[in-house]
């Protein structure tokens, strides 16, 4: 029962944070009840010798208690939503993190974790390539999971098929374009750890054929950053695998793969593969020179609004963003988290032999490196960082006590 409970807490967190029932989300409901769990189940759910680190959640607390005095000082807090943020993203980051140091025991508890993560993106694949056909299923689907912002601008989609612009405008069923992609790019390592061991070959071919159509959904999305650091580290897992003779099925599968992903998308549908080939970055640069001046002239507390007053949209970049937020003061403890986050993931990444520590760690580089190039990271408090870090930790405390 706990099981199920948490994965439905997981699938509720990752695809209902639009979906509202009076005030709020139904994800935020449910981080509330999941809450309640863990606080009247203290004792059962715990367990001090498979416990994780909670350093993480320690130093994000300090990140958010920085980022709000800075933004009450500097007259941002409205403007940010600072306590709608609290709510809807930072608390619901934070008991997801516990849920699964609490929840999961075994490898079959992350097992049964990652089929759900799988469920979701072959259906969030199916969705983005209904959108991008420009398909009144695909966007009457992504209406349901949309930001009430987005909704009017879907309505036209699907309304008028002419209006639709193409490329890099396809949210899925994640709200945005970013987000989606951002979701696709940090889920698919994790697919990994279903392939092989001891899956049947169907669970394997399964996970790998998800991998592939979500590699073709990031091309169709043309989010350079989430498609080629997914190839990068898939890249990477392939060479180790090689090297170790760890896995029969990764090899004929890179090299379908790369006939597949090259050509499905060129005849499969009228595809342009301009923004993903291009190099140019005049409109991130012009937007990093606004922020440059903005965080000179007021480098202690930042200043979010009047940068909001010049800039068209956020910096893309979760240092420059946090400076511009709240200056030095909430840039300091990010950055400390940032960087330990990368160290510690690298290591497991390198030095651990297990896979399901290994591709978890993935996960976690990807979301790291995906806050250089968006304000998806910390800064935002998506869930999924938060998921792939304690499946992470969680995996590796699995490893040394199986040993």
């Amino acid at each position: 029962m706990q099981l199920i409970f948490l994965l439905l807490f997981t699938l509720a967190v990752l695809t209902l944070g639009s979906v509202k029932i009076g005030p709020f989300s139904l994800r935020v409901y449910m981080t509330v009840l999941m809450l309640f769990f863990l606080i009247i189940n203290k004792k059962t759910v715990s367990d001090k010798y498979l416990s994780i680190n909670n350093t993480y959640i320690k130093l994000f607390l300090i990140c958010i208690v920085a980022l709000g005095i800075s933004l009450t000082l500097n007259g941002g807090l409205q403007e940010y939503d600072f306590f709608i943020m609290c709510l809807s993203h930072y608390l619901v980051s934070i008991v997801a993190y516990y849920a699964l140091d609490r929840c999961v025991k075994c490898e079959s508890h992350i097992d049964s974790i990652v089929a759900i993560i799988s469920i979701i993106v072959v259906f969030d694949v199916i969705v983005t390539i209904l959108q991008y056909q420009n398909d009144p299923i695909g966007w009457g689907i992504g209406i349901v999971f949309s930001e009430e912002s987005q909704i009017e601008l879907f309505t036209s989609y699907l309304v008028d098929h002419q209006s639709f612009e193409g490329v890099s405008k396809i949210p899925g069923i994640f709200g945005h374009p970013v987000n989606n992609g951002f979701f696709l790019a940090v889920a698919t390592p994790m697919l990994i750890s279903g392939i092989g061991k001891y899956n049947s070959k169907i669970k394997s071919l399964f996970y790998l054929f998800t991998i592939l159509m979500s590699l073709i959904a990031l091309i169709l999305l043309q989010q350079r950053s989430a498609f080629f650091l997914v190839l990068i580290v898939l890249s990477y897992h392939l060479i180790r695998s090689l090297v170790n003779n760890l896995s029969r099925l990764f090899l004929p599968f890179t090299v379908f793969l790369t006939v597949a992903v090259i050509v499905l998308p060129t005849y499969l549908v009228d595809f342009d593969w301009s923004r993903l080939t291009s190099t140019d970055n005049s409109s991130r640069n012009d937007v990093w020179k606004i922020a440059y001046t903005f965080i000179i002239n007021n480098p202690i507390f930042g200043d979010l609004p009047g940068y909001n007053k010049v800039a068209l949209y956020s910096a893309h970049n979760v240092f420059i963003d946090s400076l511009i937020n709240s200056g030095i003061i909430g840039f300091i403890p990010l950055f400390i988290l940032y960087v330990k986050t990368v160290v510690d993931s690298l290591q497991i990444m390198v030095k651990t032999r297990d896979v399901y520590a290994r591709v978890f760690s993935y996960s976690v580089l990807i979301c790291m490196g995906m806050g250089l190039f968006h304000n998806t990271s910390y800064l935002t408090g998506d869930v999924i960082i938060f998921i792939a870090l304690a499946l992470m930790f969680k995996a590796q405390m699995l490893t040394k006590r199986n040993q």
